[in-house]
């Protein structure tokens, strides 16, 4: 299956003016995500699933590192634990050839890696939980990263027009995946704030392995300084690999940012990864008794 936003907030004040096929959201600075898609094949197809396994995503340190069995009491309750989750970070100078090859060239880029303890096998009912997690887009506003702060600061589901919908989810995905649109307020975590950008969000379940993948359908636009990230090249990839009572969990952000480069540091990316994963298993973990 942790692909920009505090530089205002979707739900503060906003100003509606006509301008050819952008909206406008205000706070400190006005940003505009303008209408124009790479094509319409990239708006409307699922990207491929990845024939990536474990082994080419973990070492065996890195997988003897995460592994545990360990529980903890919540609430009177005893939960299964998990280990912090490996970072690394990149950026145009050091990200490695394969990720450059996989994701493209970035201005910014992360990878994040972990063991999500379940406690029991990842059968059908943890990976509909799971699955929800992604389908119920409004519920990503409620993600937070480790210092407390939310990652969106808004976030809702929309038709392929970028018109806003409820959540439709029913916690199934084929393992030919499926499409959900969506509006995202990231934050970049700098005085930019947040951007408000329009992404597609695909997601498949092949036996309990389940790829998330969202990347941005039109172009982020900043009045003054143009496209600042073409569509496409935002992007957000998550990946399970089951195990006998959890799943590993690969986690990659990337972007390639045309001007404004400060505005999204490697570090912003790996707390969208990170942060993905601290929530899902916040959402998907149950109570041992």
């Amino acid at each position: 299956m942790n692909l920009v936003e505090n530089m205002f907030n979707l739900r503060s004040a906003k100003i509606n003016v006509r301008m050819s096929a952008c909206f406008i959201v205000l706070l400190p600075l006005v940003l505009v995500s303008c209408g124009r898609q790479e094509t319409e094949d990239f708006g409307s197809k699922l990207q491929d699933w990845k024939a990536d396994a474990k082994v080419s995503r973990f070492t065996t340190a890195e997988s003897n590192s995460l592994l545990t069995n360990e529980t903890e009491i919540i609430s009177g309750k005893k939960y299964p634990k998990s280990k912090a989750t490996l970072k690394f970070l990149y950026d145009k100078t050091n990200a490695p050839a394969a990720f450059k090859t996989e994701f493209g060239e970035l201005t910014a880029g992360a990878v994040m890696k972990g063991y999500l303890n379940l406690g029991v096998a990842p059968a059908a009912q943890m990976q509909s939980r799971f699955v929800a997690n992604f389908e119920k887009v409004s519920t990503w506003k409620n993600m937070k990263g480790s210092d407390g702060k939310v990652v969106f600061s808004d976030a809702f589901s929309t038709d392929a027009q970028s018109k806003k919908i409820p959540d439709w989810s029913d916690g199934l995905a084929a393992a030919n995946g499926e499409i959900h649109f969506a509006t995202l307020a990231l934050d970049t975590g700098t005085g930019f704030g947040a951007i408000a950008v329009p992404v597609k969000i695909g997601i498949y379940n092949r036996s309990g392995a389940i790829q998330a993948e969202v990347s941005n359908v039109k172009d982020v636009v900043v009045p003054f300084f143009g496209p600042i990230i073409k569509a496409g090249k935002l992007k957000i990839y998550l990946k399970t690999f089951p195990q006998e009572k959890g799943w590993y969990v690969y986690g990659a952000a990337a972007v390639k940012m045309e001007k404004l480069e400060e505005a999204l540091k490697p570090e912003v990316m790996s707390r969208y990864v990170d942060s993905f994963f601290g929530w899902l298993k916040l959402n998907t973990i149950l109570a041992l008794n």
